[in-house]
């Protein structure tokens, strides 16, 4: 991990709510890596296992009850955002800035990664387009198939995926961490969710140098 916290309240569930999120080794880490070793920050902070907001126990508890609820059992889960590394890195919500630490008012970021379950959530997706309402459909999912990423919230009202996603990611809020909003993407690999993770560093990197 990036940081070490100093000071903060523990809540017996498992979350971690530090008092003061040491901003100022963020940005230096960050910093220090650079263009030519950013990437590698990303890929060692999203490949950590821990995370600075939430115990290891919580971690799993959150992981292996999506899996349950989702259904695919063989699927990878990864916490990230501010419950991984501490704080914000990029905001576009006025409330809650660059660098806002993870508080009561964060959600817990996870990321499903699944090619089988990607591949058929995409494929009823490309179904349903074919027969009703075709660019309504496709200008919400383009944006983010094409990065090897789904939105659930872009699917289709009527889609039975949608439904499912959002009945399942309500069963572990509800089971495992109800005092806090959980937020789910789906990733057909890896690689993918790497990337996406990887533009949110280069841009606290490029914020960093030009002083802001």
């Amino acid at each position: 991990m990036i940081i070490d916290l100093d000071g903060g309240r523990f809540v017996e569930r498992g979350y971690y709510f530090p008092t003061h999120t040491d901003v100022g080794a963020i940005k230096t880490a960050i910093l220090k890596a650079g263009r030519n070793g950013i990437d590698d920050l990303c890929t060692e902070v999203v490949n950590d296992y821990g995370c600075v907001g939430l115990s290891n126990t919580l971690v799993e508890q959150i992981c292996s009850t999506a899996r349950t609820h989702l259904g695919c059992p063989d699927a990878r889960v990864v916490i990230v955002g501010s419950a991984k590394v501490g704080c914000k890195l990029i905001s576009n919500d006025a409330t809650r800035p660059r660098y806002s630490g993870f508080s009561e008012q964060s959600d817990i970021d996870c990321a499903v990664i699944s090619s089988p379950f990607f591949d058929q959530i995409w494929e009823d997706a490309f179904s349903a387009a074919t027969k009703s309402r075709p660019w309504h459909i496709r200008h919400r999912l383009d944006p983010f198939i094409f990065k090897g990423w789904l939105r659930p919230d872009k699917l289709d009202f009527g889609s039975t995926w949608r439904a499912h996603w959002f009945d399942a990611v309500a069963a572990v809020n509800r089971d495992v961490c109800p005092e806090l909003k959980l937020s789910a993407g789906l990733y057909k690999g890896d690689a993918f969710l790497l990337r996406y993770q990887m533009e949110a560093f280069r841009v606290a990197l490029r914020n960093l140098e030009l002083g802001e």
